[in-house]
């Protein structure tokens, strides 16, 4: 018996990670794809959080999963 499945494959994930060395605190999410638009939304996520005071964010990094 021959079965034949449907499957929709997605593709790698990009994950993105930042690291907030004074509170030793990190902030990740991911996204479909890579570019200046997944950047710049972990950089909302991070600015937006209590207290905001990520003057000294010195670590961002962008890695795929």
């Amino acid at each position: 018996m021959r079965v034949n499945h449907e499957t929709g494959r997605g593709g790698a994930l990009a994950y993105l990670t930042a690291y907030d060395v004074q509170q030793a605190k990190v902030f990740g999410r991911c996204e479909p794809k890579t570019g200046i638009l997944p950047f710049m939304a972990l950089v909302e996520q991070v600015m937006t959080q209590e207290p905001n005071d990520f003057t000294d964010l010195t670590q961002v990094r962008e890695s795929t999963a």
